[in-house]
């Protein structure tokens, strides 16, 4: 009778505990993990899609819808290097998979970086260091 007791107590007590190690590892981990891989998404997307916003100083040969495409691209930049500063502050000792904190945080000084060189007079070789150096820093393939 005792020996059916104590098998259903450790039975359950093992359940519980590996469940709590489960939860456990997906809030410390997973999550995090998830959570980095949309901010990565998000600044791969950004770079494809305002790769094309060098201006070489403020000209007036450029269309206001090209003008205005530069500085949503300066804002979409700055935006996305506060999501990542924001994501940095949020992370665990556990980053398996995750880029260490220094190069997330040169990857978001980075867009900084982008984010004030759009009208820049030397935008193209500007754009071109930034860019490189956030996708070295987020492992992005060119």
């Amino acid at each position: 009778m005792w020996e059916s007791v104590v098998t259903v107590v450790i039975t359950v007590v093992s359940g519980v505990l590996v469940f709590l190690l489960g939860e456990i590892i997906n809030e410390i981990w997973l999550k995090p993990l998830q959570k980095y891989k949309e901010i990565k998404q998000t600044i791969a997307f950004d770079l494809v899609y305002y790769a094309d916003c060098s201006f070489n100083g403020y000209q007036q040969n450029y269309t206001p819808e090209f003008i205005q495409k530069g500085e949503d691209a300066s804002n979409k930049y700055r935006s996305d290097a506060a999501t990542l500063s924001g994501f940095i502050e949020t992370l665990s000792w556990l980053k398996l998979f995750i880029p260490n904190k220094k190069k997330l945080h040169e990857a978001s000084k980075a867009l900084i970086g982008l984010s004030n060189s759009i009208f820049a007079n030397d935008s193209d070789k500007l754009i071109h260091m930034y860019s490189d150096e956030v996708r070295a820093n987020l492992k992005l393939k060119r």
